[in-house]
């Protein structure tokens, strides 16, 4: 039973990618972009190596992310004033103006997900889900601390 949990959870991620990918094409974005995007939206001046651990990824990847939405002109990197090393990332006029537009697809996109479910259902299994990742998450950091 928990194979198919995982490996069902696996490709509603999978395809949840695929689908804001393909409604992010007409922005130059791609899923991972959006939500470094996102991040920083939420938390101006954040430091680019912040985004490792909410992105869940790594330096590289997250330094390329960030290179290219700058190049791009989605977001402004500002040294920091203390240690030159550290990048505070903000977003531009234009990634400000246009996000609002993209949270609307983000929203579309779980539309998708959840239209046959029932409001309440989809409280539910939300709620599931977040139990679920509760659970794990409280055995690796007990897993850590042992």
């Amino acid at each position: 039973m928990m194979h198919e949990l995982c490996n069902s959870l696996q490709k509603i991620s999978l395809n949840h990618k695929r689908i804001m990918n393909r409604m992010l094409e007409k922005y130059g974005l791609t899923y991972a972009q959006y939500l470094a995007l996102k991040e920083i939206e939420s938390a101006p001046g954040i430091l680019a190596q912040s985004l490792i651990v909410l992105l869940d990824s790594d330096k590289a990847t997250v330094s390329g992310i960030v290179r290219r939405l700058s190049n791009a002109g989605w977001l402004i990197k500002d040294l920091d004033s203390a240690d030159r090393r550290k990048q505070h990332l903000s977003l531009t006029e234009k990634a400000a103006s246009q996000l609002s537009q993209i949270h609307v697809l983000e929203s579309k996109c779980e539309d998708i997900l959840l239209h046959s479910l029932s409001p309440r259902d989809q409280k539910h299994f939300t709620h599931i889900i977040h139990e679920l990742i509760d659970n794990q998450h409280t055995y690796l950091m007990e897993d850590l601390h042992a």
